[in-house]
This record gives structure tokens, C-alpha cells and sequence, in this order.
């Protein structure tokens, strides 16, 4: 089997003689409209549970985050970012260290690489220094989320170094 999240690689790197394709364009795409940005609500900081998207983000010094699909191009990304910060909901605007060509995957093959921004962003880290949780559908059809439950902070890094992962097992995820 192989899995295709946009196809961007001129080398077909997404291909693999005589396996079937997963072609994760038509599967579920999170950001796509003026919502897609989440801001994390301080107010209920004690009731947050490990594995709570905000409890990274917070642990990391951020105040929100965005999700992307397997499938999702940047461009679909920085869209949705550009019509959240649009939305007068949000207590300021939002920006993501992301990939410099639209259509290149946000959640693909641009994170296989380190996730090497081209602007601004760099002073942030690379993509994978970004990533709160993964949600992965493993071959015998489970769907798991992979997030990080112990770290360290180490002086000279910008993010707190994983030093221990827990996965959990969902089912009718959307």
C-alpha cells in the first residue's frame, strides 16, 4: 500500500509499483472555513486533561491552533487561517509556521522533511517543532491519536524536547 496526501513530489515518491493508493485528497479536511482556528479558553486551565490539544498548545506558549486533513494543501491551510483571523470571534490574529508552495501537503511529506518553512516562520522552529497531536489510521483500521504526555525544557531550545508519547484508540472520529 501506499498513501498519497497531495502528490507534490516530482519524483512520485507517493507511488509504489503494484500497491494499491490511499489517496487522502477526498478524506476529511478540517481547515476550511473562518472557524478552523481554535483559541484555547486560560479561564478553565486546571480542568484540561493530558491529550487536550489546548493543554499542549498552552505547554508550548501558544493561545490556539489549527488543524489540517491528510489530504489539506498549505494553500487550503493559510486560506481558512486567513478567513479565521477575518472572523471578529477571535481575540487576535493567528499565523502558522507552514510550507512556502501552496500545493504542497500540510500534513504530508512537508512534515516527512522536518517541515522547513521559507519566511518568518523559521524564527519559530520547524513544522514538526509545531505538531500538538497526530491522528493516524493504523493498517488493520483502528484510528489512534499519538500526542505528547512528558517533556523537558531545555535551555537553548524554543519547545519543551518530548521525552514520552501515549497513543489513544478512537472510533467515529470526525
Amino acid at each position: 500500500m501506499s498513501i498519497k496526501s497531495t502528490g507534490h513530489s516530482y519524483a512520485g515518491s507517493h507511488t509504489k509499483a503494484g500497491s494499491l493508493m490511499l489517496n487522502m485528497r477526498d478524506y476529511v479536511q478540517y481547515a476550511t472555513s473562518d472557524d478552523a482556528v481554535v483559541e484555547c479558553d486560560t479561564s478553565d486551565i486546571d480542568d484540561w486533561a493530558l491529550g487536550d490539544a489546548c493543554f499542549l498548545a498552552k505547554a508550548r506558549g501558544k493561545d490556539a491552533y489549527i488543524r489540517a486533513g491528510g489530504g489539506q494543501t498549505w494553500s487550503e491551510v493559510y486560506k481558512a487561517l486567513s478567513a479565521s483571523n477575518d472572523n471578529s470571534n477571535l481575540s487576535k490574529n493567528y499565523g502558522v509556521a507552514g510550507g512556502g508552495a501552496g500545493s504542497v501537503g500540510a500534513a504530508g511529506g512537508w512534515l516527512g522533511g522536518g517541515g522547513l518553512s521559507v519566511g518568518y516562520e523559521r524564527n519559530e522552529g520547524l513544522g514538526v517543532d509545531q505538531i500538538l497531536e497526530l491522528e493516524l489510521a493504523l493498517p488493520d483500521g483502528s484510528h489512534v491519536r499519538v500526542f505528547p504526555t512528558d517533556w523537558d525544557r531545555v535551555e537553548g531550545y524554543i519547545y519543551p524536547q518530548t521525552s514520552k508519547v501515549a497513543a489513544l484508540c478512537n472510533a467515529n472520529i470526525v
